[in-house]
């Protein structure tokens, strides 16, 4: 009897293009499940937004009912972004997210659109964002100190700077320690949005004093009709929502990738979207208007001691807003934070796209964790930190870092889009309704097109135009690097991924699609032998190539 021939299924073929996978001691584990990833997003999410950005929002629209309105509009963008990502994460389950999806859907010339990227955004932008997250604790913690009677900026700064260096030794030192933190601080996150959310409801219920009048709080009176304006509150809305797909940037720490990516962002974004509604209805019933706007910042500290007054409204409650920044900063995992920050620094080295990349690819065998990478992050957000002059510098630094990020996020959509007409058969465990992918792009074209509008209420101390042609301005510099990088120095093929990539690619199969149950042996005559390679301390023989195999 003839021996029955045994089926073997299809790989996916876009491993082939892929980065590979770190292999040995230099390879971050799967430590990451369904819990811990969805507290990653969540804590993201929840970050120093909703704790601030409704004072700026409502500065930019000019009445409580159309700043409830664009907390919706928020909500949707964030589905259809999430639900684009999802489709590109689930598709190519590669850490560092926007990287990896413009990589692949543009890797003519030499992967530009991902080399300007990953120096624009991930080093630079993320490095302001944590700066910008930890300005958010420092003020949080000053408001407390002097129980809101006055602010003092460098004060605001040393507490921040505490925070950087703080989270920078336990990312340092263990990345499961730095994600118990997280999992910690985003319950203390969700614990005081529910208490914020019960003080509304008992204002509204009239047990609380000075009760604001809701017939203005929740009406349109006031509604602003200025499109520069408006934009400006998306982008404070858009910020707020932001993490939402955090989890894509640390993939390769996530357990079962494919089906965690989904539950997590799914789970997190329907969770935080009720608590942002409920939250901004709490703002309205506690606080008049004018107190609101003028809050800056610190407007949950202003109704916590509006609502409780005394040492424990004014002082207490405002630590714990503080607190919640604190996490924020260092071990909520996101496009602004230090744990993602320094992986996507990693990769960003391992590409070869970085000077000195080589020291920048290497991960402590010990601790496993990427401690060269943390150190650059640390050093480039401390920059940001300290060297503003006072004033606007929470606006400033959120506009510059938020702008190109929406170019980015705009360009994957239309990676998306090439990517299903060039590569239909691609494996796509989930894929975005188009009018959602149209909707997401539309939202980062309005964001990127109409800041340029004056709007009717203008930062200080700069005119407001500055950070988005700061940010421009880089980005076209950044193109300079990319040619040096690429082809004066072969960044590509002088690289940590190239000497790894057959033997990566292999590693990276086994990890993400092990579920179908393939034996070694069976992947491994799937693919073709090639010559030793040397990948860090030890020789790995047997390198592979991918192949289809029917």
């Amino acid at each position: 009897m003839a021996d029955k021939k045994i089926a073997q299924p299809k790989l996916p073929g876009q491993i082939q293009r892929l980065a590979p996978l770190a292999v040995g001691d230099q390879k971050l584990q799967r430590h990451l499940g369904y819990f811990s990833g969805t507290m990653i997003n969540i804590g993201q999410i929840i970050g120093t937004g909703i704790f601030s950005n409704p004072a700026l929002i409502l500065l930019n629209t000019g009445s409580g009912g159309m700043m409830l309105i664009l907390w919706v509009i928020g909500a949707f963008s964030a589905l259809s972004g999430l639900l684009t990502f999802l489709e590109l994460g689930t598709m190519l389950p590669r850490s560092t997210a926007e990287k990896e999806y413009l990589a692949y859907a543009f890797p003519k010339p030499r992967q530009l659109a991902s080399f300007v990227f990953m120096t624009m955004i991930a080093i630079v932008s993320y490095s302001a964002g944590i700066a910008q997250g930890s300005t958010a604790f420092g003020s949080n913690i000053v408001y407390s100190i002097y129980a809101g009677e006055k602010t003092n900026d460098w004060q605001a700064r040393g507490f921040a700077a505490f925070g950087l260096t703080f989270w920078v030794v336990v990312n340092m030192l263990s990345a499961k320690a730095a994600i118990r933190f997280n999992n910690f601080f985003t319950i203390l996150k969700i614990a005081l949005l529910l208490l914020l959310i019960c003080v509304g409801f008992a204002g509204m219920s009239g047990r609380l004093p000075d009760r604001p009048d809701y017939a203005i709080n929740f009406s349109f009176q006031g509604t602003l009709n200025n499109a520069g304006s408006y934009a400006n509150a998306i982008y404070y809305v858009i910020y707020s929502y932001s993490g939402y797909y955090n989890l894509q940037k640390i993939t390769d720490e996530l357990k079962d990738p494919i089906r965690n990516l989904t539950r997590c962002g799914i789970s997190a974004l329907a969770f935080t979207t009720v608590l942002y509604m409920l939250a901004n209805i709490a703002y309205l019933a506690v606080l008049p208007l004018d107190k609101i706007r003028d809050a800056s910042i610190t407007v949950a500290a202003r109704l916590f001691t509006t609502a409780f007054g005394g040492v424990f409204g004014s002082q207490v409650l405002p630590v714990f807003v503080g607190l919640s920044s604190f996490g924020y900063i260092g071990a909520s995992i996101g496009p602004v934070v230090m744990y993602s920050g320094s992986r996507v620094i990693l990769e960003f080295a391992r590409e070869g796209y970085m000077p000195f990349h080589r020291f920048f690819s290497h991960v402590h065998p010990k601790f496993n964790t990427p401690i060269r990478a943390l150190m650059l992050k640390y050093s480039i957000s401390l920059i940001f930190l300290l060297a503003p002059p006072p004033g606007s510098t929470f606006q400033f630094i959120m506009s510059f870092s938020n702008y190109g990020g929406y170019f980015f996020s705009g360009l994957c959509g239309v990676g998306l889009i090439l990517l299903r007409r060039r590569e239909p058969d691609l494996r796509r465990p989930i894929k975005a309704p188009l009018p959602l992918v149209l909707f997401s792009m539309a939202v980062s074209l309005y964001s990127l097109v109409f800041v340029f509008i004056p709007p009717t209420n203008k930062p200080s101390g700069y005119p407001y135009w500055v950070p988005y042609i700061v940010s421009i301005s880089f980005g076209i510099a950044c193109i300079g690097l990319w040619y040096l990088k690429m082809y004066t120095f072969n960044g590509l093929d002088d690289s940590y991924n190239n000497d790894i990539r057959e033997i990566g690619q292999l590693e990276l199969f086994k990890d993400v699609y092990g579920n179908e149950q393939l034996s070694s042996a069976s992947l491994e005559s799937n693919f073709e032998s090639s010559t030793p390679i040397d990948v860090g301390k030890e020789k790995q023989q047997n390198p592979v190539q991918i192949v289809h195999v029917e």
